[in-house]
């Protein structure tokens, strides 16, 4: 069930990262100050896109910016960029080079210009969805010991009609250079 119930607040709104986002049922959350402790994380979001976010009860897996249209129900195959964060990537790999290129298989995995906070991440083309293109960056952190993963994956997936991509991009590049690790 979405959760509308929110207010819409000016200024930018705080978000968090988590991986899965899409496998959990997404509740709609147009503006709200969102803080993820578990991953430590933070982003700040323009308020004019629809917000998707897990329903309260469910684990914060993060969210998905819907680039076109508000129907949080249906996520997978609409205009979206979607941040998420994981545990214990470590345990399969050990570098972002390493992790870019297991999730990127089989297209190449490249530097990208992109930062969180110091951590770098790689891009890579993804299979196209019908008329959309998608393309995923992904990095992988080092968490202090507190946390119950040594590692965390941060990966962020665009999906776009190919003349919008770079447009797409643009709206990433943005969103990272205000998200930030919290500890």
């Amino acid at each position: 069930m979405a959760n509308d119930a929110m207010t819409r607040p000016s200024g930018l709104v705080r978000v968090s990262l988590a991986l899965a986002l899409l496998a959990a049922a997404p509740a709609a959350s147009r503006a709200s100050p969102y803080a993820n402790d578990e991953f430590s994380f933070a982003a700040d979001l323009p308020e004019h896109y629809r917000i998707c976010t897990n329903e309260p009860h469910a684990p914060d897996r993060g969210f998905v910016l819907l680039l076109n249209g508000d129907d949080c129900t249906r996520t997978d195959d609409v205009p979206r960029i979607s941040l998420s964060l994981s545990y214990n990537a470590s345990l399969q790999h050990r570098t972002t080079l390493e992790l870019a290129q297991h999730w990127c298989s089989p297209a190449p995995a490249t530097w990208s210009a992109l930062r969180i906070s110091g951590t770098r991440l790689m891009q890579c083309a993804r299979p196209r969805l019908g008329s959309l293109e998608q393309r995923m960056f992904i990095g992988l952190r080092s968490q202090p010991r507190r946390w119950f993963g040594q590692w965390t994956v941060v990966a962020i997936f665009v999906q776009c009609e190919p003349s919008a991509m770079p447009g797409c991009v643009a709206t990433v590049e943005k969103l990272i250079r205000n998200a930030r690790w919290r500890g």
